[in-house]
């Protein structure tokens, strides 16, 4: 597969700035109003290459409303039909950068409203990049049966789970606006992608996919992506992890280098950083919500205040018999409630997976469990089932679990610690989405390398820190201590009240 020689094509030209300059509120009113729907939170504005501040004409600053007057109406119309009652920090201010043609690199917290952060603009730019004017908007039509599919928007992400999120989301679109939208990801025959693809009935104009399918059909020419004008990788930094670096750096050599990108992650390391440089052309303005620095990229991004974090100090042989505790106690109380609270557990291998699935269920918990090598049909199932009530527990490991939006999910639970603090906070993020939560971690001695940056992340978002956790640092919590420590029980039990 070779890359195009972009100097020797004439590009057409497309519009990427469409927010009307309207004089907005004052400041004062203005930060008040940001962090609705997100709680406080900072933002910070910088101009990447160089480091330099930026700072957004008074004209383009954070969209406070989805009914702000600056708004295409067809955006303004759509975006009144979420159920949400305003935007999130992170909308706020990537619709303001994004909808006036900045490129962007926002880094901000899993579960805070990014998906629409990008997606809203994306129909913004399908419907008026190439429109004579702002209030006729336009899906574009042409299209050619047999021919590769030429889209122009591309979404680029991790997992298949995360893909069809973002497909049930745009699909709002096409009933009102027309806007086709197509999911392309491993788990599906390559070649029912092709017929997709090659044999359609009408154009479509966005893409989610992920790197390795997008890449064997660019390779077999069923998709062609030099028209695309509006490029977004989303959880960059699981991306980069998972090893689709060079694969990303082929995606975007395939696309016209004056495209309109929008890059999103939860953390920003230093080789996450060297590597947006590539994949962002121009100058990108870093939008951080939280509290990232931007000299230490420190890889650790803000986790919401709503989210309650205990970390209780155990033995690995007590795990199990102490997850089946809290989950008894939940049950119980929420029965004499009348509630039913669904709880994602986390674990870092299939087999503990299956192992602990099978325990809750000979309980009658209503479990299940979700992991790479299950089947994409039963993966779903599970998904489905979670989302609707019918189960009310899933163990699932990371990649599994990627995509896996439940909208309030009140618990997570890390049965084994994870590897490092960004795959923590990733799981910590998948509670008080939109609202509190609880994530409760059992972290065993041989996760002790981790237990420094954990008592400053843990501190910094003020949480309480049990003392058996800082007694690792000196080695004095005996196995005995971790299984049966008094503040571990204190602990559990006021994890089990606050989802009362």
């Amino acid at each position: 597969m070779e890359d195009p020689d972009w100097n020797s094509v004439t590009l057409k030209p497309f519009n990427k700035n469409f927010l009307t300059p309207i004089p907005q509120p004052t400041p004062e009113k203005e930060q008040e109003a940001e962090g609705s729907g997100n709680g406080s939170a900072t933002v910070k504005l910088v101009g990447l290459r160089d480091n330099s501040e930026f700072s957004l004409d008074p004209l383009q600053g954070p969209v406070l409303s989805f009914h702000d007057a600056r708004l295409p109406r067809c955006l303004r119309d759509f975006l009144s039909g979420t159920g949400f009652d305003a935007p999130t920090t992170i909308q706020a201010n990537a619709w303001a950068l994004g909808l006036s043609g900045y490129d962007i690199i926002a880094i901000a917290q899993t579960g805070s409203g990014k998906t629409l952060a990008y997606l809203a603009p994306a129909l913004t730019h399908i419907l008026l990049s190439q429109a004579p004017a702002a209030d006729k908007p336009q899906a574009p039509s042409q299209y050619v049966p047999g021919e590769p599919c030429t889209p122009i928007g591309l979404v680029v992400v991790p997992t298949h789970e995360l893909v069809q999120q973002i497909q049930s989301v745009a699909q709002q679109w096409e009933k009102r606006y027309g806007v086709v939208t197509v999911a392309l990801h491993g788990g599906v025959s390559r070649s029912v992608h092709t017929k997709l693809l090659l044999e359609r009935n009408g154009p479509i104009h966005l893409i989610a996919g992920t790197p390795g399918r997008l890449l064997d059909l660019v390779s077999t020419k069923a998709l062609n992506l030099s028209r695309v004008t509006y490029f977004v990788l989303d959880e960059a930094d699981k991306l980069l992890k998972l090893g689709f670096a060079n694969q990303l750096k082929k995606i975007s050599n395939q696309i016209r280098p004056d495209r309109h990108t929008l890059m999103f992650s939860a953390t920003f390391s230093p080789k996450l950083r060297e590597e947006a440089l590539n994949w962002v052309k121009s100058d990108p303005i870093y939008l951080q919500v939280g509290k990232v620095t931007i000299s230490e990229f420190s890889g650790l991004s803000e986790i919401s205040s709503n989210i309650e974090q205990i970390v209780q100090v155990c033995a690995q042989h007590k795990k199990e018999k102490k997850l089946i505790k809290f989950l008894t106690k939940l049950r119980e109380e929420e029965k004499a409630q009348r509630k039913k609270s669904g709880v994602l557990i986390f674990v870092n291998q299939i087999k503990t997976a299956v192992a602990i699935s099978d325990s809750l269920w000979k309980l009658d918990f209503r479990v299940d469990a979700l992991y790479g090598n299950k089947p994409q049909n039963l993966r779903q199932k599970v998904v489905n089932d979670f989302k609707c009530g019918k189960i009310q527990i899933v163990v699932a490991t990371d990649v599994a679990s990627r995509g896996l939006d439940i909208p309030h999910l009140p618990y997570v639970i890390n049965y084994d610690f994870p590897s490092n603090l960004d795959i923590y906070v990733h799981r910590v993020g998948r509670t008080g989405r939109q609202g509190k939560g609880v994530a409760l971690s059992y972290l065993t001695r041989n996760f002790k390398p981790l237990v420094p940056d954990l008592i400053k992340l843990l501190e910094e978002h003020q949480q309480t820190v049990s003392p058996l956790l800082r007694e690792i640092l000196d080695d004095k919590a005996g196995t005995q201590n971790e299984a049966e420590s008094p503040q571990n029980e204190e602990i559990e039990l006021k994890e089990g009240q606050s989802g009362e």
